[in-house]
């Protein structure tokens, strides 16, 4: 297990964002995420990470030359609006992903550094299973893109912050936590 709960983790402020889950697609993710790695092989692919002290699981974590990108898949198919702080999808506020995006975030970057990975660049976004609410306007709240499997995977491959040693140790340093592959 990852994060908050560790033995050796300290005090950190959390929450435990709780919030309900999409829809079912129909498209399993992670075997989704698992066929673009076959076009990107430097990036590593995790899929549920555990997070120690909650019933909480992260989805994707990509590691790669971009950094790491934890990814949490939602599917909330239909219009897409926000004002910049706020998400509604058909109406619906949808805010709290955002919130939990971040949360994973720091859980990951957290555990990174307590295992003396620092200054590896963590980024949370929404992979959104379904866009075609969302048009061509890209859509960030709060530093949290809402992006398709190709662009969360393009954010992990694309750069130079990290070293194909460095990915691996980043991915062997988080890989216990996975409850799945």
């Amino acid at each position: 297990m990852i994060g908050l709960g560790d033995a050796e983790a300290g005090e950190l402020p959390w929450w435990g964002p709780c919030w309900e889950r999409g829809l079912d697609g129909g498209t399993d993710p992670d075997r989704l995420f698992d066929e673009l790695r076959d076009f990107r092989r430097e990036v590593r692919v995790l899929h549920g990470l555990r997070v120690a002290g909650t019933a909480s699981a992260i989805d994707h974590v990509l590691v790669g030359p971009g950094g790491v990108v934890v990814a949490d898949t939602e599917t909330c198919p239909g219009k897409v609006r926000t004002d910049g702080v706020h998400l509604r999808v058909r109406g619906r506020d949808r805010s709290p992903m955002v919130d939990v995006a971040l949360w994973q975030a720091e859980v990951v970057r957290a555990t990174l550094e307590r295992r003396g990975i620092r200054d590896v660049p963590v980024h949370g976004v929404l992979h959104w299973q379904h866009v075609e609410g969302l048009g061509t306007k890209a859509v960030c709240l709060r530093g949290v893109p809402l992006l398709s499997a190709g662009a969360t995977m393009g954010l992990a491959a694309v750069g130079t912050e990290v070293s194909p040693l460095a990915v691996e140790r980043i991915a062997a340093a988080l890989e216990p936590a996975c409850t799945r592959h």
